[in-house]
């Protein structure tokens, strides 16, 4: 099914909560919650089948939808780490050269993590994924997916935390020196003076 017919199918497995005014809906904590379990098992599910295009499109709908929004709850750490996993799986075993389409995935991933998600809130382990899972992305052996808007978006993202990864001195060098590696080569992803650079200028003076 195409992401228009799944999220028609995925939205009565959710409890709906009441409209209040028009087009703004009230979701009790019980309901996120509740919610949050049911998309836990749909995603246990479609790992198991390996139904990527299903998660990429399960991550846009959570995306769109907003859903980390809500005050943090448990369930919403064993989502986000479900889905960071996913996303570097998808990397890893080459899913994303034989299908683009999974390359969803990880960019819905990336995107509700900059707008919805406070690492601050979440378990340790989410943001050492979050790192693994930007690691990954900056592979060499993913280049030939440059031309990919999906995969550029990723790169976006990458480059937007640049001093989010400041404040982790280890994983920004070594995420640093990947990305260093492609700027010098001036061919693929355009990254930005004021971004990476700059982060890295910022912390070498930090350190004289």
């Amino acid at each position: 099914m195409n992401h228009e017919e799944y999220q028609s199918w995925l939205k009565p497995l959710l409890i709906e909560g009441q409209e209040i005014e028009a087009g703004i809906i009230q979701r009790t904590p019980e309901i996120v919650q509740q919610n949050s379990r049911t998309l836990i098992q749909l995603i246990e599910k479609h790992a198991e089948l390996k139904e990527y295009r299903h998660l990429a499109c399960l991550a846009e709908f959570l995306r769109g939808e907003g859903f980390f929004y809500f005050d943090y709850i448990d369930e919403f750490a064993t989502l986000l780490k479900m889905l960071l996993q996913l996303s570097i799986a998808v990397f890893e075993t080459g899913e994303v050269f034989n299908d683009e389409f999974v390359l969803r995935l990880p960019l819905s991933v990336y995107d509700l993590i900059f707008h919805q998600i406070h690492f601050d809130e979440y378990p340790q382990a989410c943001s050492k994924l979050y790192f693994d899972l930007s690691k990954t992305v900056l592979n060499d052996r993913f280049k030939p997916l440059y031309e990919s808007s999906e995969y550029d978006q990723c790169l976006y993202f990458i480059e937007m935390e640049s001093h989010w990864f400041l404040e982790r001195p280890d994983e920004f060098l070594e995420l640093w020196w990947m990305i260093k590696r492609q700027i010098d080569e001036r061919k693929g992803y355009t990254w930005l003076e004021e971004y990476w650079p700059a982060a890295y200028a910022e912390f070498v003076n930090d350190r004289k």
